[in-house]
């Protein structure tokens, strides 16, 4: 069988967005994106074997049969990126008269039927990346009238897995074979027959960096279609009028060398439209830069206005070209959200590649609709969240006494809330422990806008700081570098382990402040990207032992954490190449070198503590190399295994994903003693335990972890180095990126996942701070944390990431944190506010977010979140998005919207942790959520400001959140529930103050 021309593909409706698999052609190939299909006919001549001449057989043609076939291909990216189903369908019609012949010319004798049988194979026209990875094609009876004979196959594309390969395209068209035998009288075998289809592209060619393969039919145009209906998810009035006006060459306004633009799809059955034509990220940037030059929308500056271009920048034909183009201010919502559903819902799920035509298409309303455009004086409904609040009295005077039934939280923040941030009578009076600007000139060559590399200086006069200061230095004695007013370029992670010591700018302001500019060089960018381009692959970075686990959150601009290194590593960091060396720096405090096996508490076989306790039993056989680590005023993590009734506990199995073996409850806690006898070790801790703590993943009475052949040890852990005392205030930073800042706005993706650089990570750190900063457009995180204590992070304002999706980027990300304040900080266009991993005992007061307070699963329990302002538009979901969406689990976004709050199911989180645990307490904030689309009104969320809501809780205990007694699986489409009484939300308390951490509120 040919595979028809093009002319005779019989096209789909031009309005068909989904497969409708009862269109078949007959007199040439139905088709659309992801699926086609066609019914034939094939004649194959019927031979009778005899033997005239004794032994040697001679054929003779006596009849022939006319075979119908039906040939369907189907793909579904989603549910298996890069794989096709082919089917084959074959029968005999009893009213064919090839059919009748076979039946009747029979050597001369009574008709009967010669039995015959069919049986395929099916085979890639390609092997290059083709394979079939399942199905057969069985022999079967064809009878006249009779059932259809079936076969079957999914055909995969397997592109190179190297990230570094170039993208590959690959056209296919699948062959199936088949053979018609018959039996006695006849005893015939058919010589096998051809089949070739319709030509498939498969590819891992999407613009941007994910390399997830994919399949469709390129000869298939689609069509993007925009509507004026804002009740539609492409409902876009403004823009839709602008590419209808530029279509229609109807004199629009801001349009270049005029008369109608390409793009629109044709009248059906009579002209086919002049298509546009998907161009690549550099035509994109360069289009854009034509179209929308600065001077024009400069000289058309409308409030709440943005320039949008027809053709599209994403398209060969834009403005680049100069050979007609319109531009016009429209709705910067409408405008931003219409590029994300153009990328998210249409390029993406169509896999619309460079030099893959397409049309655009302005839908008429309805008899039903206005079809009026919104009045530009009256905007899409915008509720930004208030201001933060930047005045609060945060000192110990000013908070209040624990409060019955709920956590006492009145030592959070810098040094357990028992003093102020750093004053000046806080420094070192020695001029030789404050490095000035001017000296970080003079002696370090830190020079303001010279374009140099500031990297060396700044790191050296850290170091100096560590040497000669820290040793010495306290809370109230603490040493500072001055950082100059201009800009400073950083090509690699700063390493802040000087105790002690303040890194102060002149002030936030990127124009007249301090500037730090990141661009991390080809040694500290990742180098080990996930086989689908999403996100940096931890477990392909490696070195001897070490894996990129190890250093986990990931790099980032400054880096409060020890530079020690266990010795047993000393000799593999050596031998490691430049950008594997940082896996081996802080493991001198990584638990498997420093912590202490535990043992049984007496008379509580299995478990070493429990909730509530304050000692904790250690292993007799602890070797004095560690036991000499714990110190009284010291900080140890004490570290409960996983075991699979915890698992139970959060509700969290059955469940596909696969379980852990690790710690995932947990706390750094202050040493108050330690019990050092051969038969009798321990050590005392200044609050008591949240958890139990079982010896090992077993010894609670659980089986083997899921998947395990071993127990799992809990740890008592020591800070072996932690960082005390480090702050940060009064400074900009940034991290450079040939990309275009509107393109990250409300995309929910991963733009370039091997810069997923962090702005200030804290790890293995106690007592530090961060205020007054001004983080933008950051890699990931602007400032996060991995096991870090009694930290005040306030008065920040951090705004934009450019990577905000797969693998959990983009937040504002508090994990394995304690005791620790954030306090009077706006966020804008960031992904979350997280708490995660075991984080306990922090609150979250008085802040600005137009993104979600997530509980983001781990067990985070016992966190207070007040008076703070969260309003978060429709766009913020996690479906808005471009390239490398995705969760931190690494599967594909949800459908949801996300609320002003979210809670980890236990089945949802599993897939990176657990759910959320106990107590996380919501008090008078004032929560805001849009739904439906960008001009829906906002509603207020969980609004009862003296109610104290305590999530995770019922009847005193742990509940995860139920529905009917059922407990949920996802948050997601789970929003709205009422969950209170016995299912999970305890809101029997109420409190007539404004606040329940402090006194006072201004």
């Amino acid at each position: 069988m040919k595979v028809p021309p093009l002319s005779a593909y019989q096209a789909p409706s031009a309005r068909a967005l989904n497969n409708d698999e009862t269109q078949c052609g007959t007199a040439g190939w139905y088709e659309t994106r992801t699926y086609s299909c066609t019914k034939t006919q094939e004649t194959t001549d019927v031979v009778e074997i005899w033997y005239p001449q004794g032994p040697f057989p001679v054929k003779r043609k006596i009849g022939q049969v006319n075979t119908m076939h039906e040939i369907k291909i189907t793909v579904d990216n989603n549910a298996a990126p890069g794989q096709y189903v082919y089917t084959h369908s074959m029968w005999l019609n009893p009213e064919d008269p090839g059919t009748q012949t076979v039946m009747t010319i029979i050597h001369g004798l009574v008709p009967v039927w010669p039995g015959l049988t069919v049986t395929g194979d099916a085979e890639c026209a390609s092997s290059d990346g083709c394979s079939i990875i399942s199905g057969d094609f069985p022999s079967q009876e064809l009878l006249p009238g009779g059932p259809p004979a079936t076969a079957g196959w999914t055909f995969e594309f397997t592109p190179d897995p190297d990230p570094n390969a170039d993208r590959q395209v690959m056209y296919e068209y699948p062959i199936s074979n088949f053979s018609l035998h018959s039996a006695s009288p006849l005893d015939w075998n058919g010589d096998p027959k051809e089949l070739t289809t319709r030509t498939i592209r498969c590819d891992n060619a999407l613009p941007g960096n994910s390399r997830i393969p994919g399949c469709v039919f390129d000869s298939y145009r689609p069509v993007a279609q925009f509507t004026f209906d804002t009740n539609d998810e492409n409902g876009f009035p403004e823009l839709a009028q602008h590419i209808l006006d530029a279509q229609q060459g109807n004199g629009t306004p801001g349009a270049v060398n005029g008369g109608p633009l390409p793009g629109a799809p044709g009248v059906p059955n009579k002209d086919d439209g002049i298509p546009l034509t998907r161009g690549n990220t550099a035509l994109g940037e360069a289009n854009r830069a034509a179209a929308c030059t600065r001077t024009w929308k400069r000289n058309n500056a409308q409030a709440g206005k943005s320039c949008d271009e027809y053709p599209m920048a994403s398209t060969r034909e834009g403005g680049r070209l100069q050979e007609g183009f319109s531009r016009r201010m429209i709705d910067e919502q409408q405008n931003s959200q219409g590029g994300n559903w153009l990328y998210n819902d249409f390029y993406r799920p169509n896999r619309v590649i460079d030099g893959d035509k397409f049309y655009v298409e302005v839908v008429p309303c309805s008899a039903e609709e206005t079809c009026e455009s919104p009045d530009p004086n009256e905007p899409p409904a915008t509720v930004p969240p208030a201001a933060a609040l930047l005045g609060l009295d945060l000192s110990a005077g000013n908070r209040r006494a624990p409060i019955s039934g709920l956590y006492d939280w009145s030592r959070a923040g810098y040094r357990e809330g028992a003093a102020n941030l750093p004053a000046a009578g806080d420094f070192n009076a020695s001029a030789t422990c404050e490095i000035t600007a001017a000296e970080l000139a003079g002696t370090y060559g830190v020079i303001p806008d010279d374009g140099n590399d500031d990297t060396e200086g700044l790191q050296s006069a850290i170091d100096t700081i560590r040497n000669d200061c820290s040793p010495t230095a306290s809370y109230t004695s603490l040493s500072r570098i001055r950082m100059p007013a201009g800009e400073l370029k950083i090509t690699r992670q700063l390493y802040v382990d000087a105790d002690y010591l303040v890194i102060s700018g002149v002030s936030n302001d990127p124009e007249t402040g301090t500037r730090l500019t990141y661009s991390p060089d080809e040694n500290t960018r990742y180098d080990t990207i996930a086989d689908d381009g999403s996100r940096w692959d931890q477990d392909a970075m490696t070195a001897g032992d070490a894996k990129g686990g190890w250093i986990w959150p990931g790099r980032g601009l400054f880096r409060v954490q020890s530079r020690g290194i266990h010795a047993s590593y000393l000799v593999q960091h050596l031998a490691a190449p430049e950008n594997r060396k940082d896996l081996f720096v802080g493991t001198i405090n990584v638990h498997w070198k420093s912590g202490a096996k535990l043992r049984d508490k007496p008379g509580d076989t299995g478990f070493a503590a429990r909730q509530g306790d304050n000692k904790v039993y250690l292993a007799n056989n602890t070797n004095s190399t560690i036991m000499n680590t714990i110190q009284v005023g010291g900080y140890i993590n004490v570290r409960a295994a996983n075991t699979m009734n915890f698992y139970r506990t959060m509700k969290a199995v059955p469940t596909e994903w696969e379980l852990q073996n690790l710690h995932m409850r947990q706390q750094i806690f202050k040493i108050t003693g330690v019990g050092r006898s051969g038969s009798d070790k321990w050590v005392t801790i200044d609050k008591p335990l949240e958890y139990d703590v079982p010896v090992t993943s077993i010894s609670d009475g659980s089986e083997m972890i899921t998947g395990y052949d071993a127990a799992y040890d809990s740890k008592a852990s020591p800070l072996v180095d932690p960082v005390l005392g480090v702050g940060f205030e009064d400074f900009y930073f940034t991290q450079d990126a040939n990309m275009d800042q509107d393109d990250a706005v409300n995309n929910y993706g991963n733009m370039d996942p091997a810069s997923a650089m962090h702005g200030i990570v804290f790890k293995w750190a106690v007592n530090g701070f961060v205020r007054g900063v001004h983080g933008e457009m950051v890699g990931s995180h602007p400032i996060v944390t991995e096991e870090a204590k009694n930290l005040t992070v306030t008065g920040n304002h951090l705004e934009g990431s450019w990577n905000k999706g797969k693998g959990g980027n983009g937040y504002f990300r508090g994990s394995r944190v304690w005791d620790s304040l954030y306090a009077g900080n706006t966020t804008r266009d960031l992904r979350h506010f997280t708490f995660q991993w075991s984080a306990s005992g922090n609150v979250v007061i008085g802040n600005s977010f137009d993104s979600d307070l997530n509980l983001h699963g781990g067990w985070e329990r016992n966190n207070l979140f007040e008076l703070n302002h969260v309003s978060t538009p429709y766009a913020h979901r996690p479906g808005n998005c471009k390239d490398n969406c995705g969760d931190e689990g690494n599967s594909g976004p949800d459908n949801s919207n996300w609320f002003p709050i979210w809670w980890a199911a236990g089945l949802k989180a599993v897939k990176w942790s657990g759910s959320s645990g106990p107590n996380n307490v919501f008090f008078n904030n004032t929560l805001k959520k849009q739904l439906g689309n960008i001009y829906a009104p906002y509603s207020d969320y969980y609004n009862d400001p003296n109610r104290i809501l305590r999530f995770g809780v019922s009847g005193g205990s742990f509940h995860h959140l139920d529905v009917g007694g059922t407990p949920i699986s996802d948050w997601a489409h789970n929003e709205q529930h009422d969950y209170s009484g016995t299912h999970g939300l305890d809101s029997t308390q109420t409190d007539g103050a404004e606040s329940l951490f402090l006194s006072t509120i201004p």
